[in-house]
Protein backbone atom coordinates (compact mmCIF):
# COMPACT_ATOMS: atom_id res chain seq x y z
CA UNK A 1 0.00 0.00 0.00
CA UNK A 2 2.85 2.22 1.04
CA UNK A 3 4.32 1.22 -2.39
CA UNK A 4 1.08 2.19 -4.28
CA UNK A 5 0.69 6.07 -2.71
CA UNK A 6 4.20 6.45 -3.17
CA UNK A 7 4.15 5.86 -7.19
CA UNK A 8 0.61 7.23 -7.66
CA UNK A 9 1.13 10.33 -5.46
CA UNK A 10 5.11 11.06 -5.89
CA UNK A 11 5.13 11.21 -1.85
CA UNK A 12 8.61 11.40 0.21
CA UNK A 13 8.83 9.07 3.29
CA UNK A 14 7.65 11.61 5.81
CA UNK A 15 4.64 12.49 3.69
CA UNK A 16 3.41 8.98 3.99
CA UNK A 17 4.46 8.24 7.89
CA UNK A 18 2.72 11.72 8.60
CA UNK A 19 -0.54 10.44 6.49
CA UNK A 20 -3.72 10.94 8.80
CA UNK A 21 -7.05 8.67 8.33
CA UNK A 22 -8.79 11.84 7.59
CA UNK A 23 -6.83 12.67 4.56
CA UNK A 24 -7.77 10.08 2.45
CA UNK A 25 -11.14 9.96 0.67
CA UNK A 26 -13.40 6.84 -0.63
CA UNK A 27 -16.28 7.46 -2.67
CA UNK A 28 -16.70 4.03 -3.50
CA UNK A 29 -14.31 3.67 -6.37
CA UNK A 30 -12.01 5.89 -5.95
CA UNK A 31 -9.83 7.14 -2.99
CA UNK A 32 -8.78 10.98 -3.14
CA UNK A 33 -5.77 11.37 -1.00
CA UNK A 34 -4.81 15.21 0.63
CA UNK A 35 -1.43 15.78 1.45
CA UNK A 36 -0.70 18.68 3.85
CA UNK A 37 1.48 21.97 2.39
CA UNK A 38 5.34 21.41 3.87
CA UNK A 39 7.77 23.78 4.41
CA UNK A 40 9.41 23.19 0.66
CA UNK A 41 6.35 21.64 -1.04
CA UNK A 42 2.62 23.20 -1.73
CA UNK A 43 -0.19 20.60 -0.69
CA UNK A 44 -1.49 18.65 -3.19
CA UNK A 45 -4.20 15.57 -4.01
CA UNK A 46 -3.93 12.43 -5.96
CA UNK A 47 -6.87 9.55 -6.53
CA UNK A 48 -5.95 6.00 -6.77
CA UNK A 49 -8.27 3.91 -8.91
CA UNK A 50 -8.56 0.19 -10.32
CA UNK A 51 -6.67 -2.78 -9.11
CA UNK A 52 -4.52 -0.13 -6.45
CA UNK A 53 -8.05 1.33 -4.99
CA UNK A 54 -9.25 -2.47 -4.30
CA UNK A 55 -5.86 -3.48 -2.73
CA UNK A 56 -5.78 -0.42 -0.45
CA UNK A 57 -9.50 -0.70 0.51
CA UNK A 58 -8.72 -4.45 1.62
CA UNK A 59 -5.52 -2.66 3.84
CA UNK A 60 -8.18 -0.09 4.92
CA UNK A 61 -10.52 -2.99 6.09
CA UNK A 62 -8.18 -4.73 8.05
CA UNK A 63 -7.85 -1.63 10.32
CA UNK A 64 -9.16 -1.75 13.73
CA UNK A 65 -11.90 -0.81 14.45
CA UNK A 66 -11.88 0.38 18.37
CA UNK A 67 -8.01 2.01 17.51
CA UNK A 68 -7.70 5.89 18.72
CA UNK A 69 -4.25 6.28 16.26
CA UNK A 70 -5.12 8.69 13.31
CA UNK A 71 -2.14 8.08 11.60
CA UNK A 72 -3.21 5.83 8.09
CA UNK A 73 -0.46 3.48 7.74
CA UNK A 74 -0.58 0.80 10.43
CA UNK A 75 1.98 -2.30 11.18
CA UNK A 76 0.25 -5.07 9.42
CA UNK A 77 1.15 -8.54 10.84
CA UNK A 78 -0.95 -12.21 10.70
CA UNK A 79 -3.33 -10.67 8.18
CA UNK A 80 -4.47 -7.65 10.14
CA UNK A 81 -3.06 -4.20 11.24
CA UNK A 82 -2.20 -3.63 14.60
CA UNK A 83 -2.28 -0.75 16.82
CA UNK A 84 1.02 0.36 16.03
CA UNK A 85 2.24 2.77 14.01
CA UNK A 86 4.68 2.54 10.94
CA UNK A 87 7.73 4.89 11.24
CA UNK A 88 9.44 7.17 8.84
CA UNK A 89 13.06 5.19 8.44
CA UNK A 90 10.74 1.84 7.83
CA UNK A 91 9.13 4.27 4.89
CA UNK A 92 12.63 4.84 3.76
CA UNK A 93 13.83 1.45 4.07
CA UNK A 94 10.57 -0.42 2.18
CA UNK A 95 12.23 0.47 -1.24
CA UNK A 96 15.70 -1.72 -0.81
CA UNK A 97 13.15 -4.34 0.64
CA UNK A 98 11.07 -4.59 -2.76
CA UNK A 99 14.66 -4.40 -4.73
CA UNK A 100 15.47 -7.55 -2.71
CA UNK A 101 12.20 -9.25 -2.76
CA UNK A 102 12.29 -8.82 -6.48
CA UNK A 103 15.90 -10.05 -7.29
CA UNK A 104 17.01 -6.29 -8.89
CA UNK A 105 20.61 -5.69 -9.03
CA UNK A 106 22.04 -3.64 -6.38
CA UNK A 107 19.05 -3.08 -4.00
CA UNK A 108 21.18 -0.99 -1.60
CA UNK A 109 20.63 2.09 -4.37
CA UNK A 110 16.79 2.23 -3.75
CA UNK A 111 16.53 4.69 -1.25
CA UNK A 112 13.46 6.70 0.52
CA UNK A 113 13.22 8.85 -2.58
CA UNK A 114 12.52 5.64 -4.88
CA UNK A 115 8.98 6.06 -5.13
CA UNK A 116 8.78 9.75 -5.51
CA UNK A 117 11.36 9.74 -7.89
CA UNK A 118 10.17 6.28 -9.78
CA UNK A 119 6.91 8.30 -9.91
CA UNK A 120 7.94 11.21 -11.51
CA UNK A 121 10.03 9.42 -14.04
CA UNK A 122 7.04 7.17 -14.96
CA UNK A 123 5.08 10.68 -15.60
CA UNK A 124 7.89 12.03 -17.32
CA UNK A 125 8.03 9.54 -19.90
CA UNK A 126 4.16 9.60 -20.31
CA UNK A 127 4.97 13.29 -22.01
CA UNK A 128 3.65 15.13 -19.03
CA UNK A 129 4.83 18.69 -19.50
CA UNK A 130 6.50 20.95 -16.18
CA UNK A 131 3.15 22.03 -15.26
CA UNK A 132 1.79 18.55 -14.41
CA UNK A 133 5.17 17.28 -13.04
CA UNK A 134 5.22 20.38 -10.71
CA UNK A 135 1.75 19.91 -9.77
CA UNK A 136 1.95 16.49 -9.15
CA UNK A 137 4.95 16.87 -7.31
CA UNK A 138 3.90 19.89 -5.30
CA UNK A 139 7.30 21.46 -6.49
CA UNK A 140 7.75 25.16 -6.62
CA UNK A 141 10.49 25.52 -8.80
CA UNK A 142 10.43 23.99 -12.87
CA UNK A 143 14.08 23.39 -12.37
CA UNK A 144 13.72 19.75 -10.92
CA UNK A 145 10.74 19.13 -14.09
CA UNK A 146 12.83 20.14 -16.23
CA UNK A 147 15.43 17.94 -15.46
CA UNK A 148 12.98 14.66 -15.59
CA UNK A 149 11.91 16.03 -18.90
CA UNK A 150 14.87 16.18 -20.21
CA UNK A 151 16.16 12.76 -18.78
CA UNK A 152 12.96 11.28 -20.59
CA UNK A 153 13.52 12.50 -23.42
CA UNK A 154 17.06 11.16 -23.62
CA UNK A 155 15.48 7.60 -22.78
CA UNK A 156 13.01 7.96 -25.64
CA UNK A 157 15.98 8.50 -27.84
CA UNK A 158 18.02 5.44 -26.42
CA UNK A 159 15.04 3.44 -27.02
CA UNK A 160 15.01 4.92 -30.59
CA UNK A 161 17.82 4.20 -31.34
CA UNK A 162 17.89 0.36 -30.23
CA UNK A 163 14.81 -0.55 -32.29
CA UNK A 164 16.71 1.04 -35.45
CA UNK A 165 19.63 -0.99 -34.62
CA UNK A 166 17.66 -4.22 -33.94
CA UNK A 167 15.84 -3.77 -37.20
CA UNK A 168 18.38 -3.16 -39.30
CA UNK A 169 20.57 -5.31 -38.22
CA UNK A 170 17.47 -8.23 -38.96
CA UNK A 171 17.34 -6.79 -42.16
CA UNK A 172 21.07 -6.57 -43.22
CA UNK A 173 21.14 -10.24 -43.87
CA UNK A 174 18.27 -9.98 -46.04
CA UNK A 175 19.23 -6.99 -48.45
CA UNK A 176 22.60 -9.53 -48.87
CA UNK A 177 20.48 -12.20 -50.38
CA UNK A 178 19.01 -10.33 -53.08
CA UNK A 179 21.49 -9.75 -55.91
CA UNK A 180 20.95 -7.29 -58.69
CA UNK A 181 22.93 -8.31 -62.50
CA UNK A 182 23.61 -4.81 -63.77
CA UNK A 183 26.72 -6.42 -66.15
CA UNK A 184 26.78 -5.31 -69.67
CA UNK A 185 26.43 -9.15 -70.56
CA UNK A 186 23.28 -9.34 -69.13
CA UNK A 187 21.61 -6.22 -70.23
CA UNK A 188 22.43 -7.04 -73.71
CA UNK A 189 21.05 -10.67 -73.11
CA UNK A 190 17.55 -8.74 -72.16
CA UNK A 191 17.78 -6.39 -75.44
CA UNK A 192 18.11 -9.13 -77.19
CA UNK A 193 15.30 -11.08 -76.37
CA UNK A 194 13.25 -8.38 -76.54
CA UNK A 195 14.27 -7.58 -79.68
CA UNK A 196 13.22 -11.48 -81.04
CA UNK A 197 9.87 -10.70 -79.52
CA UNK A 198 8.94 -7.46 -81.10
CA UNK A 199 10.31 -9.14 -84.89
CA UNK A 200 7.97 -11.76 -84.05
CA UNK A 201 5.13 -10.13 -83.02
CA UNK A 202 5.25 -6.43 -83.34
CA UNK A 203 1.55 -5.77 -83.02
CA UNK A 204 1.45 -6.73 -79.36
CA UNK A 205 4.46 -5.48 -78.50
CA UNK A 206 4.47 -2.25 -76.03
CA UNK A 207 5.05 1.32 -76.84
CA UNK A 208 8.23 2.75 -76.38
CA UNK A 209 7.66 6.39 -77.44
CA UNK A 210 7.31 8.72 -74.32
CA UNK A 211 3.95 9.82 -73.87
CA UNK A 212 3.43 13.37 -73.13
CA UNK A 213 0.12 14.42 -70.81
CA UNK A 214 -2.29 16.82 -72.49
CA UNK A 215 -1.57 19.98 -70.08
CA UNK A 216 2.17 19.67 -70.82
CA UNK A 217 2.04 18.67 -75.12
CA UNK A 218 2.31 22.68 -75.56
CA UNK A 219 5.60 23.45 -74.46
CA UNK A 220 6.35 19.81 -76.44
CA UNK A 221 8.87 20.83 -79.64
Amino acid sequence: VALIFGITGACKRNELCNLMIDDVEDNGTMLLVKIPRTDNTSSKSFTVVGKFYNIVKSYMEKRPKNTKINRFFLRYARGSCVQSVIGINKFGSMPKKIAEYLNLPHPEDYTGHSFRRTSMALLADSGADVTTLKMHAGWKSNKIAEEFIHHAILNKRKISEQITETVTSQLNPLVKKVKFDYSRKSLATRVEAGAEKVAKDPLNCPSTSTTIPDDKASDSP
